[in-house]
């Protein structure tokens, strides 16, 4: 279990790195973040994986909503330019809108910090104790892998959400014509996100912004301590728990780290272009049409999944028609 919530997590994350659609971004991070809960509770940490599952509702719910507003403001600027080529979803077509959206930007940023693990918010929380539980979990069995591919998988979700943020906010506007139509969304809009945003920091799920396990969400989803954890075999439940508590730590500093230079790489490839992306895209390009294909997927589930049980309706209608009747 701990396996397949890693595969997934890591799989999905490198999906967002490579796309443009703002909803489709969202979409495969929150693959990855369901494969952070699995992962959680493959390796005993039934806690942390169902508290990320609450606090992941919060900033995941807020960024949907945050990429709504930004299409809708999209969609109205294109309607004043009688623009209908242009797709309002592509972050490429946007930029500089932090001054034009300010609520929808701040809280944005907010969610941004809390899905990447930055201190003070919920998602720093929830995250540090999956990582913690696989930390422990390697030591405990071996699989080292686990833990590895968690920690690199947070760096990568930190660079692709600030990849977005920057694409979508800073910088110039890519049509400064357009962007004379663009303003803030609505309050039936905007209020939602500032709630959902409050509801993002810390003090919402623990006193201790540095330690889930002192929170009240972790007290009411502790699980009796008759259950002992499948996956760490031999090891009881108190073994485990203490070698998640002396790696708490430890994934904290090294959370910390991979959160910072997911997001100082997203500042120096998007905002300072110290790092040309295209280049890049350019020398990897089987890799990036590859993740641009997300893994061959789609194809697979359309060539395989959808047309094989077609086929096989088809076949039995043969069979019903000529054979049966």
């Amino acid at each position: 279990i701990a396996y397949i919530g890693a595969i997934t997590a890591f799989i999905s994350a490198t999906i967002a790195i490579a796309q443009n659609d703002i909803k489709k971004v969202l979409a495969y991070s929150t693959i990855s973040q369901l494969g952070y809960m699995v992962m959680g509770l493959g390796v005993g940490a039934y806690t942390a994986g169902f508290f990320h599952l609450a606090t992941h509702a919060m900033f995941k719910a807020g960024l949907f909503l945050g990429s709504g507003s930004v299409i809708h403001a999209m969609h109205h600027a294109l309607h004043h330019q009688n623009d209908h080529h242009t797709d309002a979803q592509d972050i490429r077509n946007m930029g500089g809108l932090r001054s034009k959206m300010p609520v929808t930007y701040w809280t944005f940023l907010i969610y941004t910090l809390a899905i990447s693990g930055v201190p003070l918010t919920s998602g720093f929380l929830s995250k540090d104790s999956i990582l913690a539980g696989t930390l422990a979990f390697g030591s405990l069995t071996g699989h080292y892998i686990v833990p590895i591919v968690g920690f690199f998988v947070a760096g990568l979700t930190a660079f692709y959400m600030f990849r977005l943020v920057i694409l979508t906010f800073y910088g110039e506007h890519k049509d400064s014509h357009r962007a004379e139509h663009i303003h803030e969304s609505p309050k039936i809009m905007t209020v939602p996100l500032t709630i959902l945003a409050i509801l993002s920091f810390f003090i919402f799920y623990s006193f201790n912004p540095f330690n889930a396990a002192d929170g009240w969400i972790s007290k009411a989803l502790e699980r009796p301590e008759s259950v002992v954890p499948a996956s760490v075999a031999a090891a009881s439940t108190e073994v485990f728990e203490e070698a998640h508590h002396h790696a708490h730590n430890p994934a904290m500093m090294l959370s910390l780290l991979v959160a910072g230079i997911g997001i100082a790489v997203a500042f120096a490839t998007y905002y300072w272009k110290k790092i040309s992306a295209d280049k890049v895209a350019e020398s990897l390009t089987p890799v990036h049409k590859f993740l641009l294909n997300k893994w061959g997927f789609d194809d697979f589930y359309m060539g395989v999944v959808v047309n094989g049980t077609l086929a096989m309706t088809r076949m039995w209608k043969w069979f019903d028609d000529n054979i049966i009747d």
